[in-house]
């Protein structure tokens, strides 16, 4: 489930950036810190993602919308 933040190729990394992209557009870039992820099968792969993140760029859109769902 959580693969992408447990692959071989960053093993070791402090962190990892992830940049999320709808076309051609960048709508949000985050900074996972991977000492502070804690996978958990209880709780949806995102709210485990963004517990160990910095959000450093996200749209007006996509504030709003995880402020209406609540995942910040």
């Amino acid at each position: 489930m959580y693969d992408f933040v447990q692959q071989v190729d960053v093993k070791g990394a402090k962190t990892i950036g992830i940049n999320v992209k709808q076309g051609a557009k960048k709508i949000a870039q985050f900074t996972v810190y991977t000492d502070k992820f804690a996978p958990n099968d209880n709780e949806p792969m995102s709210d485990a993602v963004i517990a160990a993140s910095e959000i450093e760029f996200m749209t007006d859109e996509v504030k709003i919308f995880g402020k209406t769902i609540g995942s910040w």
